[in-house]
C-alpha cells in the first residue's frame, strides 16, 4: 500500500480514488467468493473438506491396524492426498502410486511415506504380513469411484456418505 501512497504524491486525487476503489472492489469480490460460494477455495468447501478428511482418517485409524495396512493414493488428489495420511497417521505405510501418463508423455514416480519420511520407490512394496490395502479417494471424484467399484473391492461406509474402498489381501486373492 505504501507504493500507492508514494504514487499518489505525484498523481492527482482522482487517480488515488480510482486505485482505492479498484482495490476495494477486488477485496469485496474475493471476500464474497470466499464466504458466499461453493468454489473449492470457499469457506464452506474448506469446512466440508476438513470434515470429510477427518471422517476418512478416523475411519482408517478405527478400522485398520497400522502393522498390517497399506494406504494407497492411486489417483493423486490435491485435497485428499497421501500427504494427509503421512502427516496425520504417521504409523501407516502410505504410497502415492498414480502412474497415469500426463499430456507430455511423462509418468510420475511412486512415492512412499512412513513415520513422516518420504521415499521414492520403483514399486509398491507389500510386506508379507500385510492384510489390507486401503484406497484413498477424493469423495467428489465419481470417475475414480466407478473405477474402484469395478474392481470388486470391499466398501467401508462412513459418515457423511464417505466410503473407503479396500482389499483384504489375505481373503481376496
Amino acid at each position: 500500500m505504501s507504493e500507492f501512497k508514494g504514487m499518489s504524491r505525484f498523481g492527482n486525487t482522482a487517480t488515488s480514488l480510482a486505485v482505492s476503489a479498484t482495490l476495494g472492489i477486488v477485496v469485496a469480490v474475493n471476500v464474497g467468493a470466499f464466504l458466499l460460494t461453493d468454489l473449492s477455495y470457499s469457506a464452506k468447501s474448506i469446512r466440508e473438506h476438513d470434515r470429510n478428511l477427518l471422517i476418512m482418517l478416523a475411519g482408517i485409524k478405527k478400522t485398520f491396524r497400522t502393522d498390517d495396512t497399506i494406504v494407497l493414493d492411486a489417483r493423486s488428489s490435491l485435497f485428499y492426498s497421501f500427504r494427509h495420511v503421512q502427516y496425520y497417521l504417521r504409523d501407516y505405510k502410505v504410497y502415492l502410486g498414480d502412474l497415469r501418463t500426463n499430456k507430455r508423455g511423462e509418468t510420475w514416480h511412486i512415492f512412499g511415506g512412513f513415520d513422516g519420511r518420504t521415499f521414492l520407490s520403483d514399486a509398491i512394496r507389500i510386506p508379507a504380513n500385510s492384510r489390507y490395502l486401503v484406497y484413498l479417494m477424493d469423495p467428489s471424484d465419481e470417475e475414480y469411484k466407478r473405477d474402484l467399484q469395478s474392481h470388486n473391492l470391499r466398501r467401508l461406509s462412513l459418515e457423511n456418505g464417505i466410503v473407503l474402498f479396500y482389499r483384504d489381501i489375505k481373503k481376496d486373492v
